[in-house]
């Protein structure tokens, strides 16, 4: 039998999702891989690819079970994301065969764990105000006004508003990231408050929309109402907030002065494989 030596190879892939939120996740450990711009915005696609709201590729650490690179829908690598960093933490700990592991991203190391609920928590450092926080609480994009900016790792605007809702948001968000004030663009998150530790949040994020979940959107949330609401609404950041989002809830709680947690379920969709050569994605 003669082989094709002209074939394309195939490389794994996995989809892994956290309430809606889904990731095409490349382990490229033992192999390194080249992705185009072009590629990843293939892959992300719905209705061509794999469909994903970002492309997840491992790399080997010196300091880490893993690194991990997150490529958002456009091909642009971002900063973080709770969800996927809590779905890679989840696929280490099961090829590992542990309850716990180490992972490197460019804001530095993040612990992983699983509750015996089988929920996976990341801890990741305290969220920080933007800078330009008290020129964004002046200016009003239409019914959105005094929005609380908030880093972590990525930038978000938070809007907390009983009254508006989704179309609002999805007419809105566009002109508020495109701003001068958000140089590198920003999430846009529309946050209500439903209780002690409990409030509701929907993210239109940089690059993909809205989102059924955000991680990190759910924490910038949690920062920003402790910090902004009046003392009769403010949440003790000690215990677990619940955060709502279109695809499901996760918990949030401050650790340390400069740790909390997110924790949520995660979930494997399916697996499949790519044609690559030359160590580059077709």
């Amino acid at each position: 039998m003669t082989l094709n030596r002209n074939r394309p190879r195939r490389i794994p892939f996995i989809k892994l999702q956290s309430l809606g939120n889904h990731f095409i996740l490349i382990d490229a450990r033992s192999r390194p891989i080249s992705v185009s711009k072009a590629a990843i915005v293939h892959l992300c696609a719905h209705r061509f690819g794999i469909g994903g709201d970002q492309l997840i590729v491992l790399e080997s650490s010196e300091h880490a079970a893993a690194s991990m690179r997150i490529y958002n829908v456009d091909g642009f690598e971002a900063e973080a994301c709770g969800n996927a960093a809590r779905c890679v933490a989840d696929y280490l700990m099961l090829s590992l065969g542990t309850d716990s592991v180490n992972l490197d991203t460019k804001g530095g190391l993040i612990r992983g764990a699983r509750r015996s609920d089988g929920a996976v928590r990341v801890d990741l450092r305290s969220p920080e105000f933007l800078p330009q926080q008290s020129t964004i609480a002046q200016i009003a994009w239409g019914p959105f006004s005094r929005g609380v900016g908030v880093f972590v790792g990525n930038p978000h605007v938070i809007f907390f508003s009983d009254c508006l809702g989704l179309t609002d948001l999805c007419e809105w968000a566009p002109s508020i990231q495109a701003d001068a004030c958000f140089p590198a663009s920003v999430n846009v998150t529309l946050a209500k408050i439903l209780g002690p530790n409990h409030l509701s949040i929907a993210t239109f994020e940089r690059s993909v929309g809205l989102t059924k979940a955000c991680g990190t959107g759910a924490l910038a949330s949690v920062f920003a109402s402790a910090k902004t609401v009046s003392a009769e609404q403010a949440f003790d950041l000690k215990q677990p907030t619940r955060v709502d989002m279109p695809g499901g809830a996760v918990e949030v709680q401050q650790l340390e002065e400069r740790l909390y947690s997110l924790t949520g379920p995660v979930a494997t969709a399916f697996r499949g494989e790519l044609p690559w050569t030359s160590d580059r994605i077709l």
